[in-house]
């Protein structure tokens, strides 16, 4: 939060626009094509331990999202009234629905040390979101995330972003493959990729696609979809805030 506050924002109207619209592609979404499904299956209930490791995951000092609520004012009220919370969020599982208060998010542009300001290369894009939102987004990753690893949907050379795998064994995995080649005689070769705006350019109908793919139950499935519509993003401006529809990609 501290880097936040010291942060001179770019307030533009012009420049912030061509930021955001470079930064934020327009995807064409095709609604309700991909899957829509009854919600079969028990919907695993959340529980207060539950409630309590993820809040455990919000530092108390987080800049919060629109709603300007402090995660530690959040943290103690879920402690206070765990049952309001679980059943809100219970609500979302059965419904389908991820409000749409949570699908709105704040950009803040921090500026990259040594770049020249004005410049769309200068500023690292990050997205405020209010944590409410971050913490219905939890319930739904462990409901979600058991089903995608026993269903193979996850490649065993992917380490980003999944428990028990790091950089380290990716480079371990590597380091081992280019041995054995040398060992035997052959010749080896690294070639690395980067893809550009990678989080912020993800295909939301392949995403759905891939779910549907593996066969995630009905409840997931619907509220991934609802999750992934309407979204918008809020930037301040000399000539007062701005929303932009965001149609592609996940905040970071």
């Amino acid at each position: 939060m501290k880097r936040l506050r010291k942060s001179p924002q770019v307030t533009c109207p012009r420049l912030l626009k061509q930021i955001v619209t470079t930064l934020f592609p327009h995807h064409e979404n095709r609604r309700r094509q991909v899957f829509v499904q009854p919600n079969d299956g028990i919907i695993p209930p959340v529980t207060v331990e539950e409630l309590r490791e993820i809040c455990g995951r919000f530092g108390d000092n987080k800049a919060p999202g629109l709603d300007g609520i402090p995660n530690r004012a959040l943290k103690l009220a879920v402690k206070t009234r765990p049952d309001l919370f679980a059943n809100t969020f219970e609500a979302c599982l059965k419904e389908g629905i991820f409000p749409a208060k949570w699908k709105k998010q704040k950009l803040v542009l921090l500026p990259k040390p040594g770049k020249q300001p004005g410049n769309l290369a200068s500023y690292r894009p990050i997205c405020l979101l209010d944590t409410m939102g971050k913490m219905m987004e939890r319930v739904i990753y462990n409901r979600l995330l058991p089903i995608v690893e026993a269903s193979n949907g996850l490649s065993e050379r992917q380490f980003g972003f999944r428990r028990a795998h790091s950089t380290v064994d990716a480079i371990g995995m590597v380091v081992n493959l280019a041995k054995g080649v040398l060992i035997s005689g052959g010749c080896c070769a690294v070639v690395a990729l980067d893809a550009k705006n990678a989080f912020n350019s993800a295909n939301w109908n392949r995403i759905k696609r891939a779910l549907a793919d593996i066969g995630v139950p009905g409840y997931l499935a619907n509220l991934v979809e609802n999750y992934l519509s309407e979204r918008t993003l809020w930037y301040g401006t000399d000539e007062g805030p701005k929303e932009y529809i965001v149609t592609a990609g996940v905040p970071q």
